[in-house]
């Protein structure tokens, strides 16, 4: 049997990390959390993978766009 949810959540606390969810990544981001033992999948298929802090994904970039453009049309 694999790890643990706990003891990915665990890990990620640890090493100062975030969870990100494997859709918000690239095929690469995902190659290298795997390679670096950063990567986990749930026993219902869902990948998940420990991303330090200072890496942004697509995803996070369009999160942060959204957000100052609607925070910019409100000032």
């Amino acid at each position: 049997m694999g790890e643990s949810a706990e003891s990915f959540f665990a890990r990620a606390v640890t090493s100062g990390g975030r969870i990100v969810n494997s859709n918000d990544l690239t095929a690469f981001q995902i190659s290298e959390a795997q390679a670096n033992g950063k990567f986990w999948v749930s026993p219902e298929g869902y990948g998940w993978a420990i991303l330090s802090w200072e890496l942004t994904t697509d995803k996070d970039r369009k999160r942060e766009a959204d957000y100052f453009s609607r925070n910019n049309m409100m000032a």
